[in-house]
């Protein structure tokens, strides 16, 4: 997806590592961390594109306020007061 509603997307993803991250892919990516890395690596050869920008939670908080159309994912407590739209996923 590159735009909705006529807004650029820009998606955001949380560095190798962090737990939420592989949680993350298991259940809406369907991937491991390393076959989601091969993927990326893959699409990057083939000029079909790059992986999202990697940020901290906190850090990927920031980007999604100050980002028109950004989107990114975290656990609720880190998003503190940021003027952000939230989506909880059970």
């Amino acid at each position: 997806m590159t735009s909705w509603g006529g807004t650029k997307v820009s998606i955001a993803d949380l560095p190798e590592g962090e737990s939420l991250k592989k949680d993350f892919l298991k259940s809406f990516v369907k991937m491991k961390p390393k076959k989601y890395k091969k993927y990326w690596v893959a699409q990057a050869i083939k000029g079909k594109g790059v992986a999202p920008p990697e940020h901290s939670p906190k850090d990927m908080v920031a980007f999604v306020e100050g980002t028109k159309g950004a989107m990114g994912y975290v656990d609720k407590s880190v998003i503190g007061s940021a003027k952000v739209k939230v989506l909880t996923v059970k």
